[in-house]
Parts: structure tokens; C-alpha cells; sequence
């Protein structure tokens, strides 16, 4: 009966702790460039930088021109889209917390 009882509390300790381990503390940002007539820019240029640690994402937009930077640290970002021929568009003051998935 004891060992019975060991088991069962290992087992319940092991499952609380797979369940704690299942809890991040990430954020994604994705988006989508377009020009000022709403057209997508695809192949546009995005970096997304953690202000705080100046950690840095480099990604390329796709066919659509969505970009999606996943697994992001929480804290403040910034975003700054290029392309040939536009103006380099930078958005501060971002600031990821857990969970977020925020649609720029």
C-alpha cells in the first residue's frame, strides 16, 4: 500500500512538472508590409529588435508580404521595414508580453 502510494505521488509530481515546463515566456509579432495604396511588398526587409537587449530578428516578407517573428523574449521592441525604392518604415515602443501575438 505504501509503495502504491510513492508511485502515485511521483507520478502526480512528474505530470505537474511537464505541465509547468509547457508555459512560455514568448511572444510573437507578425504583420504584413504594403506601400501607401495597400498594395504587399513582397521581399521586404524586416527587423525586429528587442530594445532592451538589442537582440535582433532579420526576416524577409513573403509572395503576400507577411513577415512572422515567433518566439520572441518578452519586452520592448522595435520593428523596421525596407524595400528598394520606399521609405524605411520603423514602429517603437512595442511592448511584447507573455503570449502575445501581435498583428502589425
Amino acid at each position: 500500500m505504501c509503495v502504491r502510494r510513492i508511485v502515485v505521488t511521483l507520478l502526480v509530481m512528474l505530470w505537474a512538472s511537464a505541465i509547468c515546463l509547457a508555459q512560455f515566456d514568448t511572444a510573437t509579432i507578425l504583420g504584413t508590409v504594403s506601400d501607401s495604396s495597400g498594395a504587399v511588398v513582397p521581399g521586404a526587409k524586416v527587423v525586429v529588435q528587442n530594445t532592451e537587449t538589442s537582440a535582433t530578428v532579420e526576416l524577409t516578407t513573403d509572395q503576400s508580404g507577411t513577415f512572422i517573428a515567433p518566439a520572441l523574449r518578452i519586452g520592448m521592441y522595435k520593428v523596421a521595414a525596407s524595400a528598394s525604392g520606399f521609405k524605411t518604415f520603423v514602429q517603437d515602443g512595442i511592448r511584447l508580453n507573455v503570449n502575445d501575438r501581435l498583428n502589425l
